[in-house]
């Protein structure tokens, strides 16, 4: 086998991701509501489970929760309602998830979490016509 020469930009970049990735927690999310600023795009990554040494294809989103980043890790999600499709939809409708802002509710459902994502534009924009409205309704009475 032929000796591979070491691509020293490759190795400091995959070094400065790596201590990145450590230095950042991952965002365990409690139940309740969340206001959360997506910091980044979703990327893929490889999660090894410690126990069983098996690889698994997942997801992350550098987040940002009460002014403290941390990493959103998830499985890859086959429907709509995981929070990586949720995302994955959020992210087609608006050409992209980075400097968006969005609310997450996190009920418990047993072992995982079951998360609802709201954009916020969007829930401002209801809560706006809502407004509207009652004001409207004011004024007819």
């Amino acid at each position: 086998m032929e000796d591979k020469l070491v691509n020293y930009d490759e190795a400091v970049k995959e070094i400065e991701e790596y201590t990145e990735q450590m230095s950042t927690p991952f965002w365990k999310a409690n139940i309740g509501e969340h206001k959360v600023k997506l910091l980044s795009e979703m990327r893929y990554w490889t999660y090894t489970d410690k126990e069983t040494e098996k690889e698994e294809k997942r997801a992350k989103i550098d987040i940002k929760v009460n002014n403290e980043k941390f990493v959103w890790a998830m499985g890859i999600g086959k429907t709509n309602a995981s929070a990586y499709g949720q995302l994955s939809a959020l992210g087609k409708k608006h050409n992209g998830l980075s400097g968006r802002e969005v609310i997450v509710y996190v009920k418990n459902k047993g072992k995982k979490n079951d998360y609802t994502i709201i954009d916020s534009a969007e829930s401002k924009k209801a809560d706006e016509e809502t407004s509207e409205n009652l004001t409207e309704m004011k004024i007819s009475e």
